[in-house]
C-alpha cells in the first residue's frame, strides 16, 4: 500500500485535507457550540484535534521522506552515465552519522539528451571528499524515468 501511495504522488497529501477541514469547521461554528459532554466549547476541540492530526500526517511525511533518501538502490534495468555537478549543497541534519547532499547535475546518458536534475543522496564523510562543484561523478540512471539516479561515489 505505501509503495502505491507513493507512486500515485498527490495521494500520500490526501490524509492532510480532513485535519485542514477539521480546522477550517472550527472557524465556521458558532463560538457557543460546545461538545456533547458539554466539557469543551466545539470550535477549541475541532483546532485542537485538526492540529493534532495535521501535525501527525506532516510528521510521517517528513519520516517516510527522509527514509527513501537513503533507500534508493538502482535496478538490474539502471544505465550507466555519468553528470557534471553544477551545485551542490549538505544539509545541516545527517541521517544515521551520513550527510544529505543535494546537488543539480547535468546528466549525460545515452537515453536522450543531456538533462539537468535535481538530486538529493546521503554520503560518507569519505565520499564527500570526492563531491565538489565542477566535478563528474558516475551515475546510475534508471531508462524510464530519467530523474530518478544514484550517484556511485
Amino acid at each position: 500500500m505505501l509503495n502505491l501511495v507513493g507512486r500515485i504522488g498527490a495521494l500520500r497529501y490526501l490524509a492532510l485535507l480532513v485535519p485542514i477541514g477539521m480546522i477550517v469547521a472550527g472557524f465556521l461554528v458558532s463560538p457557543e457550540a460546545r461538545t456533547d459532554d458539554d466539557a469543551l466549547q466545539l470550535n477549541h476541540f475541532l483546532w485542537g484535534l485538526g492540529a493534532f492530526f495535521l501535525l501527525t500526517d506532516l510528521g510521517m511525511l517528513v519520516f517516510f521522506r527522509r527514509r527513501r533518501l537513503g533507500s534508493l538502490s538502482p535496478g538490474a534495468d539502471w544505465v550507466d552515465a555519468h553528470g557534471e555537478i553544477l551545485d551542490l549543497s549538505r544539509h545541516p541534519f545527517p541521517i544515521h552519522g551520513r550527510s544529505v547532499v543535494a546537488m543539480t547535475l547535468l546528466v549525460h546518458s545515452t537515453h536522450g539528451p543531456p538533462d539537468q536534475v535535481h538530486h538529493r543522496q546521503t554520503f560518507t564523510e569519505e565520499q564527500m571528499e570526492r563531491l565538489s562543484v565542477g566535478h563528474t561523478v558516475n551515475l546510475k540512471v534508471n531508462p524510464r524515468r530519467r530523474r530518478e539516479l544514484v550517484v556511485t561515489v
